[in-house]
């Protein structure tokens, strides 16, 4: 009596299999997802029909088959590692596949042009490498091909594979058939059999080469090449008719893969491609012709013309790239690197990382539109938008995105979002965790380390919840280790100030500050074949350089060149991902009555700092690549004149009657100066012992200063001032602060001078009264809204919200919360503009001065020659 098959437990051994999982069922057997219990790896095991076992001839030859195809060790060819049977159980042990079968890609949509290409050169090498044995495949579909997550292609099931020089008694045999091939006997799945598989004549690797011919015929119009009402319709067209034709204008046809795919699909084998090599060659001869021959022109263009001026094009952006690269990069002790363009659209790219299968994902900020997600392949110019309006933050192994949604960049450097999960193929997101600015994927991609904000201080968590490390400056660029024993990042002193140092860190907390501090640091990874840790930073010596630093504090220049480079990221090959950086930063003032602008920019780098009193001028810092660390200190009046040297610090606010400008010390944060504006000598003020300037405004009397001071693991504080005799006395609650973007407080006292807002380290606004009598809470004030100054009396303030580069000003009442609409800013070019528009507005609402940032930037893959 037959036994039927029972579904196995988790737990059950197999030889030395362990089953773990189900994967599936069918009518070729169940299949198991297990652990090989010798070599500690996970398999996928079949669970073959009982009836090999009962029909030893049947038996012998699948066993015979089996360990012929044991022998097709290829990339693009299932790995069969053993077969065996056990209590009447015959199974077949293969290597275990994560991603999904091609029939499941088509169903999703069409499949990209560049992956058609790449998934049928792969396909071609897979059954090369079976024909080069004498194996036929006879059962090629989409549902036999498999794609896995880091989109390499695995030919399936050999079950009707038949070896060309085996004996006559054994010619037929298969892995899975039920009976022996006999001549006459139909073999295969009716839509992809080739007319002499439909004859049921004798067939050769020729018939493989038919079958892929219809399944790039699908992958390239998303539609079967042969299909009819019936079985016998299907194979009346497979004989006799030709396949429908594809417009020429569709996104996954060219010419040159349109011939292919129709030689592919000839009657009579002999015209045909002859082999499966030939057909690669063919198929990658396209692909590495790809990116200009297909390239999308007007139908007026002669198509010798469009060839000539592409090529002339590529050779001349190779000559450019060539020529940059030897007089930038041949320099001693620096690499010699080549570069392959891989963005073009004029954009701001903050994050960009390698993925699984030649492929780049980006976030791009494109005509001041919020940053989007894209995908861009490493051996083409193709980019593709993923759908997803959010940051990149890290790509696991298994091609699962962490994002940041919601972006708000309250000053430049640190922009605070939403973390999310999402996967790279598309989905729906899962939000994690509130006011992130950087993650990574641990190494088994199951866990994040973050760093995040938390009230005013940033922290490093791994795993989330568990506190590293914490800085009252900020954290950027966490980057896991190989091992994943350690992580990198960089930490950055001063809030709003890209300087700062590499640093790493164990699971246990263990901190150790391997460079010393560079004036602009941004971008780090670790190298896998160096083990050291690569960054881009700039000092004074040197504009800008690709560095490397090991984990005993050695550091040696990588690369350099004069224009701002940003390492991104770095694969297992050593190839280098970066972007290239044009910073443009736009500062402008304007008056409100009639909208008129005047673009005020005199630097390539400058910040704005304070709009004087009467909205005439703006104190603004101008800082270089490889200039002065304490930042020249300038004023710039609205007429657009030669901007004043005045002194150096960090710009903050001008005094009630705006004879002076407040300044702090980048490099010594605990100094105020307090600059004349006109004549007169610099003041040196200092904070408390131990702390530094956070934020600073002046009282409406001209005789105080209310500021905000913070040191290492305290909440910030906000304090009272005297300019005669520099005393502090603090107000309000310790755990309430006045918010500051860089050194300017979010409002100033207020025009009486008897209150201030503070914020609480959850979110919550309060009116604080300077003489410490009392406070109540605010409301009307969203998590992503601004407070930027009074307006006419004590009780209306501006608030202002970042809608992209746009910025939204209600005008809200404090004591009703009634709010109404006053204004929208929107900056004149938004081209490659980041999505942080800075706004002052005078007290009255007559003046405002913004600040935008423009940064244009390129993606590269980068090499070393050898």
């Amino acid at each position: 009596m037959a036994r039927t098959h029972m579904l196995l437990t988790v737990g059950t051994r197999l030889g030395p299999y362990e089953i773990k999982s189900s994967i599936g069922s069918g009518g070729m057997g169940e299949v198991y997802r297990a652990r090989d219990t010798r070599l500690d790896r996970i398999v996928a095991i079949k669970i073959l029909p009982e009836s090999f076992g009962s029909d030893p001839t049947r038996l012998e030859r699948f066993q015979h088959e089996a360990r012929i195809l044991s022998t097709l060790n290829h990339p693009n060819v299932l790995a069969i590692y053993d077969v065996g049977e056990q209590n009447g159980l015959q199974y077949l042990v293969s290597e275990f596949l994560d991603g999904q079968s091609l029939r499941e890609m088509l169903a999703a949509g069409v499949i990209p042009r560049r992956k058609v290409i790449d998934y049928a050169l792969q396909i071609c090498k897979g059954l090369a490498g079976a024909h080069d044995k004498g194996i036929i495949h006879r059962d090629l579909k989409p549902d036999n091909i498999f794609v896995t997550q880091d989109d390499r292609v695995k030919v399936l099931d050999f079950g009707l594979a038949k070896q060309l020089n085996a004996t006559a008694a054994a010619e037929g045999a298969t892995l899975t058939a039920g009976v022996p091939t006999t001549p006459g006997t139909v073999m295969g799945t009716v839509g992809y059999m080739s007319p002499e598989q439909v004859r049921g004549q004798q067939i050769d690797h020729r018939s493989d080469i038919f079958s892929f011919g219809a399944v790039l015929y699908e992958m390239m119009s998303g539609k079967r090449a042969f299909h009819g009402d019936s079985s016998v319709e299907t194979m009346n067209a497979i004989l006799k008719e030709d396949v429908p034709e594809i417009s020429i204008s569709a996104t996954q046809v060219s010419p040159g893969l349109d011939r292919i795919m129709r030689r592919c699909l000839e009657k009579k084998p002999e015209r045909r491609f002859q082999s499966a090599s030939d057909l690669g060659f063919a198929v990658d001869a396209l692909s590495t012709g790809s990116s200009t021959s297909q390239a999308v022109v007007s139908p007026v263009s002669s198509p010798k013309k469009r060839n000539f001026m592409l090529i002339a094009a590529s050779a001349a952006a190779v000559l450019v790239l060539t020529a940059a690269a030897a007089w930038f990069f041949a320099r001693p002790q620096s690499y010699n690197l080549i570069f392959q363009q891989i963005s073009f659209r004029p954009s701001y790219i903050r994050t960009a990382r390698f993925a699984p299968g030649r492929t780049v994902v980006y976030a791009a900020a494109i005509n001041g539109q919020p940053m989007t997600l894209f995908s861009a392949r490493t051996d083409t110019f193709e980019s593709q938008p993923l759908n997803l309006k959010a940051d990149l933050l890290s790509v696991s192994r298994s091609s699962e995105l962490a994002v940041s949604l919601g972006r708000v960049f309250d000053t430049m450097w640190t922009p605070t979002g939403r973390l999310a999960e999402a996967p790279l193929g598309g989905g729906s997101t899962r939000e994690l965790l509130e006011d992130v600015i950087d993650a990574d994927w641990s190494k088994d991609g199951t866990q994040l380390a973050v760093a995040r904000q938390l009230g005013d201080h940033f922290r490093l968590e791994y795993p989330l919840g568990k506190l590293l490390y914490q800085t009252a400056g900020y954290i950027s660029d966490v980057r896991f280790s190989p091992s994943g024993e350690q992580i990198a990042f960089i930490d950055h002193a001063i809030l709003g100030d890209d300087r700062g140092t590499v640093n790493v860190i164990d699971m246990q907390g263990q901190i150790r500050v391997l460079t010393s501090e560079f004036e602009s640091i941004q971008g780090l990874a670790w190298s896998p074949k160096t083990s050291e840790i690569w960054f881009s930073a700039s000092d004074s010596a040197e504009p800008n350089s690709i560095r490397a630093v090991d984990l005993r504090g050695r550091t040696r220049r990588i690369a350099a060149a004069p224009i701002r480079m940003h390492l991104q990221d770095i694969d297992e090959d050593g190839q280098l991902l970066l972007s290239t950086e044009a910073v443009h930063w736009q500062i402008g003032i304007g008056d409100s009555k009639s909208g008129s602008v005047q673009n005020l920019s005199p630097f390539e780098y400058e910040s704005l700092g304070g709009l004087s009193t009467d909205g005439n001028t703006v104190s603004m810092n101008s800082f270089d690549i490889a200039g002065d660390a304490s930042y020249r200190l300038y004023l710039q009046h609205r007429d657009g004149s030669t901007p004043i040297l005045v002194g150096h610090g960090t710009a903050t606010a001008f005094s009630p009657d705006d004879q002076w400008l407040a300044s702090v010390d980048p490099t010594h944060p605990d100094k105020l100066f307090l600059i004349p504006t006109g004549i007169g000598e610099t003041r040196t003020l200092h904070a408390p012992a131990g702390r530094y300037y956070a934020g600073v405004s002046f009282f409406p009397d001209g005789k105080r200063l209310l500021i905000t001071t913070v040191t290492a693991g305290q909440a910030p504080q906000t304090g009272v001032q005297d300019l005669e005799s520099g005393s502090v006395h603090a107000i309000g609650a310790k755990d309430r602060f006045v918010v500051s973007h860089i050194m300017i407080l979010f409002p100033g006292p207020s025009p009486d001078g008897r209150y201030c807002i503070e914020r609480d380290d959850k979110g919550g606004y309060w009116l604080q009264a300077v003489d410490g009598t009392g406070a109540r809470q605010l409301s009307g004030i969203g998590a992503d809204e601004k407070i930027i100054n009074w307006h006419s009396n004590s009780n209306n303030i501006f608030v202002a919200r970042n809608d992209g580069p746009n910025v939204e000003v209600t005008n809200l009442e404090l004591s009703s919360g009634r709010r109404t609409h006053w204004t929208t800013f929107s900056p004149p070019d938004k081209t490659a503009m980041t999505p942080n528009t800075f706004l002052l507005i005078t007290t009255d609402g007559a003046r405002f001065a913004y600040e935008a940032h423009k940064i244009f930037s390129t993606l590269f893959i980068a090499n070393r020659v050898q």
